[in-house]
């Protein structure tokens, strides 16, 4: 199951790390898991896995999200004929990417695309389908970027790689399709918290916290999937 989550070029994820992480969890007795600062989900997802009751918490929204959709829901996936529709501009938007972002770091199309998707998922009344489809717009925008960075603008890291041969449409539809498979229910009450102080009070009991504290190095940009 472990594998089915989708990776990504997140800074300082630990997916290279999950083996050590997993062997030095093996020495401790726990039902519980809080991950403080979740970043790409991966170390929540780990203990979902191993049947704990996961506690996934982070700052930034996109980490939210990812855990919103992977983590605390255990049986909701999106089904893939709504979301082509999702691609579909039916009525006015706002085109707020295309007038902020312009010529930063997508094409025209693109920024259209992006405006398009996120109206249309403001419409989505389902939260585990909302944030599917939030989760699945934001990987395609890290997959459709060189490098999946966004600290500098233009082109000029663009060497042709297959990720970014695929149009924005296709990117997005196989993470819905990658997200989708991720999902399983492990049969806990997991969450993915917002305030999580106030959650963890109310728990009254937690019995093993990860603290991560995310390196902004260059080679953080690159993961295991970066040769595609």
């Amino acid at each position: 199951q472990l594998e089915r989550y989708p990776a990504t070029r997140y800074m300082g994820s630990k997916q290279k790390l999950l083996p050590y992480i997993e062997t030095v969890a093996q020495q401790c007795q726990f039902d519980m898991v809080v991950d403080l600062f979740s970043g790409s989900g991966i170390v929540s997802y780990l203990f979902k896995c191993k049947g704990k009751k996961v506690f996934s918490n982070d700052y930034m929204n996109m980490s939210y999200i990812f855990s919103k959709a992977m983590i605390e829901n255990n049986n909701i996936t999106f089904d893939l004929e709504q979301a082509k529709k999702l691609l579909i501009a039916d009525e006015f938007f706002d085109n707020f990417v295309q007038k902020k972002f312009k010529d930063l770091y997508f094409s025209d199309q693109d920024n259209y695309l992006i405006d398009v998707i996120r109206h249309n998922i403001e419409k989505i009344e389902n939260e585990y389908q909302k944030s599917i489809a939030q989760a699945a717009l934001i990987r395609a925008c890290m997959k459709k970027r060189p490098r999946g960075i966004f600290t500098y603008v233009g082109h000029r890291y663009d060497d042709g790689r297959k990720d970014l041969q695929k149009t924005f449409e296709q990117q997005f539809l196989e993470a819905i399709k990658n997200i989708n498979a991720a999902i399983f229910d492990n049969k806990k009450d997991n969450n993915d918290l917002e305030d999580w102080q106030k959650e963890l009070v109310k728990e009254k009991k937690y019995d093993s916290f990860n603290f991560e504290e995310e390196e902004l190095e260059d080679d953080d940009y690159y993961s295991e999937d970066d040769n595609e």
